[in-house]
């Protein structure tokens, strides 16, 4: 282990190397608290220390594990006595073209950062996850993240121009087409950048809020505005969910526009409405509520799903404009999960709609999936060096 640690302090520099038993606890597990167990961690500051680590890595047969900001909730950047390469000091916006209403980030970049700086240009980067005051750009694209306003701006792959990634034999490659690395979650090398592109903010929100002791009426109205190309969220939380929340045992619908069509019109009151809707998620978690699932469900299956959902009294909220829903469950509830993974399958949905693989889903990801990240494997990673046991065994 001391050669290992001298290694990695000639190539990083001593203070950022840590073998601290307080760093590799924090570094062995993410917000799925799943934990594995850190070896060493590594804060790398730019692409030549990454290229020297892999390099080492190779020729050591070492396992290394990128992280951004820890906010993945199915073991994604869980360690398994590996190396923890942690991004965050590669943090930088290096260009901002207006013209072409682009961007070029290092992956470390929070999402919320980058919107900031970016409010003063009118634009920004329209995919916001619930936790986009940690999480960063790397770990978007790793998971091709989505957010509330999906139905309008779609997943992260839409937004990449170019992603820059150190593969699995150290070159540093600039991917034009991000559909391979978008969603691979950190099996098949390092995102250090990209070229991100943006949008005008958006001058004019309004809102409507529709309430429904009926699933069937609710889907139908779902159905009715899905298409209406000025809406920019539809977003729902269940009956269940109202009651954590003290509010009353209703199916509560959302729907944000960018122009006049909302009733709401005053932004404060749409910001505080929105902002319960944000806050379901850690409001549940604090009634032991703490295991998230991600299903995609087919828009002509909601009632079905929801049914379910309601039958067993679990609480859910999420995007039902695209039918990614996001059920949370107590840790007791394993045979409850099992079962509605079950039923995501039958009804033609996938198991996660945005949160990815990782640890937790690999025994229901199916086996045309697992054929094509194999692939992509040997493209990148033909020695296996990054995120090993992640997606598929």
């Amino acid at each position: 282990m001391s050669d290992i640690i001298k290694n990695l302090e000639e190539i990083f520099g001593t203070e950022n190397v840590s073998v601290s038993e307080v760093d590799k606890l924090m570094y062995s597990f993410d917000a799925s608290q799943r934990e594995g167990k850190t070896q060493v961690v590594v804060w790398p500051k730019n692409a030549l220390q990454i290229q020297e680590l892999i390099k080492y890595a190779l020729n050591a047969n070492l396992d290394i594990v990128p992280r951004g900001g820890g906010t993945g909730l199915v073991g994604g950047c869980v360690p398994n006595n590996s190396i923890v390469v942690d991004v965050s000091k590669m943090n930088k916006i290096e260009n901002i073209n207006l013209k072409e209403k682009e961007v070029l980030v290092q992956a470390g970049l929070v999402i919320k950062d980058l919107n900031d700086e970016l409010k003063e240009h009118n634009l920004f980067f329209p995919i916001i996850p619930s936790s986009h005051k940690i999480c960063q750009i790397g770990g978007i694209i790793a998971t091709n993240a989505a957010g509330i306003r999906a139905i309008h701006y779609g997943k992260t792959d839409k937004w990449i121009k170019e992603i820059q990634i150190i593969n699995g034999n150290g070159d540093n490659l600039t991917i034009k087409d991000p559909t391979e690395i978008c969603g691979s979650e950190g099996i098949l090398g390092i995102i250090i950048g990209a070229k991100l592109k943006l949008t005008d903010i958006l001058e004019k929100r309004t809102l409507t809020v529709k309430t429904f002791d009926d699933i069937d009426r609710l889907c139908e109205s779902v159905e009715k505005v899905a298409g209406n190309k000025n809406i920019t969220a539809i977003e729902f939380f269940g009956k269940h969910t109202a009651e954590i929340a003290d509010i009353k045992s209703q199916y509560h619908l959302f729907i944000e526009y960018n122009n006049d069509d909302g009733e709401i019109k005053e932004i404060n009151k749409i910001n505080e409405l929105l902002n319960l809707r944000k806050g379901l998620g850690p409001l549940i978690g604090s009634k032991k509520y703490t295991v998230v699932e991600d299903p995609k469900i087919p828009m002509n299956k909601l009632p079905d799903f929801l049914r379910w959902l309601e039958e067993n009294k679990i609480p859910v909220f999420g995007h039902i404009g695209i039918g990614i829903f996001h059920p949370r469950f107590k840790p007791d509830q394993d045979k409850l999960i099992i079962e509605m993974f079950e039923l995501v399958k039958k009804l033609g949905g996938c198991v996660s709609g945005e949160h990815g693989i990782g640890l937790a889903k690999k025994k229901n990801i199916n086996s045309k999936a697992i054929e094509r990240f194999k692939i992509l494997k040997k493209k990148y990673d033909p020695k296996n060096i990054f995120n090993r046991g992640k997606i598929y065994d």
